[in-house]
């Protein structure tokens, strides 16, 4: 992987960042647009359980860069993260409605 990886490739451990990761954002001219190419890959190709809350847990590798030094990284953190939140909550919304449906099928 290029972008986040479990610690020790432990799979309770949280998500960090690789070094290459790193590497090419500190370097990039735009980080913003290495940013967003990143989150788009937080988006798993399969899961079991609430979406948004596999989302949510990525959400602590965006917190890190928005306490970087470089005010470019910090930046484009944070707006990133901003959208990435939203997406989130728009996630979160629909799950509650599909159990809603879901819910009201099964009352007799």
């Amino acid at each position: 992987d290029v972008d986040a990886r479990r610690a020790d490739n432990n799979p309770s451990a949280p998500l960090v960042w690789t070094g290459t990761a790193k590497q090419l954002l500190f370097a990039a001219p735009d980080p913003l647009k290495v940013l967003k190419v990143y989150v788009r890959h937080f988006q798993p190709n399969g899961w079991s359980g609430s979406l948004a809350d596999i989302l949510q847990s990525r959400l602590p590798l965006l917190d890190e860069l928005i306490s970087s030094d470089r005010d470019d990284i910090s930046k484009a953190a944070r707006a990133v993260s901003t959208a990435f939140r939203t997406q989130i909550e728009r996630t979160r919304a629909q799950e509650a409605a599909s159990d809603r449906t879901r819910d009201e099928q099964f009352k007799w």
